[in-house]
């Protein structure tokens, strides 16, 4: 039985002036003003398509300019796409020695692992 595929998405983000805020209003006002962020973000993060995942993370790889840090972002954004695209450019950027091989080679073992389970 193929189980469904589902990614897990870890997003970070500040708030200016959150600390001064919230110790100003009680804990419903601090609940309101999450929920409020959370309607905000979240179907943002939603609708971000695999596609413009790996559109990004292949303009990132093709800039012979590019950072190792914005290697490495590139392939954290592969590793949360699906898809063989998403697998071929990991795998090519795994055989190179460049920043972002160490993501792209744990991101393609994870693969395996999960693939292997499937079984």
């Amino acid at each position: 039985m193929k189980r469904a595929e589902r990614n897990l998405v870890l997003l970070l983000s500040d708030m200016k002036g959150f600390t001064a805020r919230t110790s100003g209003q009680t804990r419903e006002g601090n609940a309101r003003m999450l929920a409020l962020h959370d309607a905000l973000l979240l179907p943002v993060v939603r609708g971000y398509p695999n596609a413009d995942r790996i559109a990004v993370a292949r303009a990132d790889l093709r800039d012979p300019r590019a950072s190792c840090s914005a290697r490495r972002s590139a392939m954290r954004r592969l590793a949360v796409a699906g898809g063989s695209e998403a697998e071929a450019l990991l795998a090519r950027a795994a055989e190179a020695r460049a920043g972002g091989s160490v993501e792209a080679r744990d991101a393609l073992r994870r693969r395996q692992t999960a693939k292997m389970a499937e079984r």
